[in-house]
């Protein structure tokens, strides 16, 4: 079910809670299981809005929740999934 308050999809109608993702001077708010899963989130949409440049790099971002900060190198690798379908 596609929630109007956190804008994600989830089933048991409660949203995430909320982390606060910071890369440089730029704060996304963030629905995660945990601080890593905020910072792999924040990752996908960083790379996703950035021409994937995470390919080439990484970048540390501090994830922060109810006042335990931790932080996180970011990166991405790319992946090859293959296929063969039969000719008839």
């Amino acid at each position: 079910m596609y929630c109007t308050e956190c804008k994600e999809f989830h089933s048991d109608g409660k949203c995430l809670p909320v982390y606060t993702v910071t890369y440089d001077d730029y704060d996304k708010k963030i629905g995660a299981h945990g601080h890593w899963d905020a910072a792999m989130k924040f990752g996908e949409h960083y790379n996703s809005n950035s021409d994937y440049c995470l390919m080439n790099e990484e970048i540390e971002v501090s994830v922060e929740f109810e006042g335990v900060t931790k932080r996180f190198k970011v990166s991405a690798e790319p992946s090859i999934d293959y296929n063969a379908d039969e000719i008839i």
